[in-house]
């Protein structure tokens, strides 16, 4: 059902693939029994694929769904329920994301500057602790490295779900519109 739900969506290779996934199971995990938004928004794919221009196919599946005793607040409440689940989701992801700052990259630059302090006591030490000052230089060099590299990674990742999070946004947004417009 997620990759029906990322059709229903028009999700490409474009998104990130694993960010994709991680937002339709959630999307998945909050389907009604009833007939809802997803249900409509399954339908209106289904009437794109016919060549239908815009406002017919949300009018057709409307109409479909209005069969199912389906009303248009109904639609637009179960929409803005599927935004609720995409938002939690997102708010869920920043918190784990910050996380994983805290983890990864503050633990290290922490880290660092204990490492610098360290240097600087044993500089004030006689001669024969330059080389355990020369490896805990050394360690720093690679922190560097390590801290950049996992920023990078993270701010990646955040791009890639960000990404992945507006498209499915900008989705539903736009069906509330042409809901508003053409029901």
């Amino acid at each position: 059902m997620s990759n029906e739900i990322k059709q229903a969506f028009g999700i490409t290779d474009a998104v990130d693939k694993k960010a994709a996934d991680f937002l339709a199971t959630a999307l998945k995990k909050a389907l009604s029994k009833d007939f809802d938004y997803m249900n409509y928004r399954q339908a209106l794919h289904a009437m794109r694929d016919l060549q239908l221009d815009e406002a017919t196919a949300f009018k057709s599946a409307f109409a479909a769904a209005r069969s199912t005793g389906l009303e248009k607040e109904d639609l637009v409440k179960s929409a803005e329920r599927y935004l609720h689940v995409l938002l939690s989701e997102k708010t869920q992801f920043d918190d784990a994301l910050g996380n994983q700052v805290n983890e990864r990259v503050n633990t290290k630059r922490d880290e660092v500057i204990k490492l610098q302090q360290r240097i600087e006591e044993l500089r004030q030490k006689i001669r024969e602790f330059e080389n355990k000052i020369a490896e805990y230089q050394k360690k720093i060099d690679t922190s560097d490295d390590d801290v950049e590299a996992a920023r990078l990674k993270i701010e990646e990742t955040k791009q890639r779900f960000e990404s992945a999070f507006q498209t499915f946004v900008d989705f539903i947004k736009r069906d509330l519109e042409h809901i508003q417009q053409y029901l």
